[in-house]
């Protein structure tokens, strides 16, 4: 049953996804900073002599929270975690197991009860319950 397999993986694809979405969405959080802000009328004038440029602070933040090398290393696994789940997936494809072969019919193609019982000649009855079971054990 290598649909258990290709579910664990992705599962683990999806972790990865949202791990790269998270630095990125930092590093566009650190980067909205230096961008141009409307003045704030409400509070106090007060003159300072303190200048800071936006664009150092943003460069010297990425830098000590490491986010370029951060993304290069989520990118990397995202790719990899890819490859494994289309090899996966593609082990799927070939797989003469009829569990295997209902799954990706209903899971991976998004093939209708009534279109799976005519690729493969099983009942709904069949099928139903072979999702039953399919379900069962993914949980």
């Amino acid at each position: 049953m290598i649909y258990i397999e290709y579910e664990e993986y992705k599962s683990k694809y999806h972790a990865a996804q949202k791990e790269f979405n998270d630095i990125l969405t930092e590093q566009e959080k650190l980067f909205s900073k230096t961008q141009p802000q409307s003045t704030d009328y409400s509070k106090d004038k007060v003159k300072s002599s303190s200048f800071s440029n936006p664009f150092a602070n943003y460069v010297i933040a990425k830098q000590e929270k490491l986010i370029d090398e951060r993304l290069v290393e989520a990118r990397s696994i995202l790719k990899d975690r890819r490859t494994l789940l289309l090899a996966k997936e593609e082990e799927l494809n070939k797989s003469k197991d009829y569990i295997d072969i209902v799954y990706k019919l209903y899971y991976i193609d998004k093939l209708s009860i009534r279109k799976i019982g005519e690729e493969i000649n099983y009942s709904k009855s069949q099928i139903y319950e072979i999702l039953r079971k399919i379900q069962k054990n993914l949980k």
